[in-house]
């Protein structure tokens, strides 16, 4: 628990925990042989709090409210890439749907701005990723004004008709 806490502080606070001692960030490990990296002369600067880390320790413990409250307060500072927003949407869809969701629509809306077809059959993946949970959260008129939305939005683009015309295809087989 020592160095748990330990380490969750220094990603928080940049703090390096100190070896020994009753101090409150004593470190209960032998103090590290590999120094803090220098580069002509100065210390390289790492970005704190490192909320990716810290997310991603979160998903690991199993701390969905944790992890979505840092994810909320780093998405009004900066961006990712979608990595962490992926792993945080699988981790937290049941327990936040509403959060999975958001992740999925707004990587869905950044590939189908790139205006390639690729990027239009990308976005599908995430498209199907929330039909599933609109269906089992009973919101599927939800999901209808999404794709419409979608429909009038982009409807000079014909490559993503198709493809919104096949999640509805796709739609059909399963009903």
């Amino acid at each position: 628990p020592a160095v748990r806490k330990g380490v969750l502080d220094f990603l928080q606070t940049s703090r390096r925990p100190v070896a020994g001692g009753k101090r409150k960030n004593a470190w209960s490990l032998p103090e590290p042989e590999v120094q803090k990296p220098e580069v002509d002369g100065k210390i390289r600067l790492v970005s704190f709090p490192n909320r990716k880390m810290l997310i991603e320790i979160a998903i690991l413990e199993q701390r969905c409210d944790d992890a979505v409250t840092i994810y909320r307060e780093h998405a009004k500072t900066r961006r990712w890439g979608w990595g962490i927003d992926e792993q945080l949407a699988k981790a937290v869809v049941r327990s936040h749907p509403d959060v999975a969701l958001s992740i999925w629509q707004s990587i869905a809306e950044e590939l189908i701005a790139q205006v390639k077809p690729k990027a239009y059959i990308e976005a599908a993946r995430y498209l199907r990723q929330m039909h599933k949970v609109y269906e089992q959260t009973s919101r599927l008129a939800e999901w209808k004004t999404l794709i419409m939305t979608l429909r009038v939005k982009h409807k000079a683009k014909r490559r993503l008709m198709e493809v919104l015309d096949g999640l509805e295809e796709d739609r059909k087989l399963i009903d």
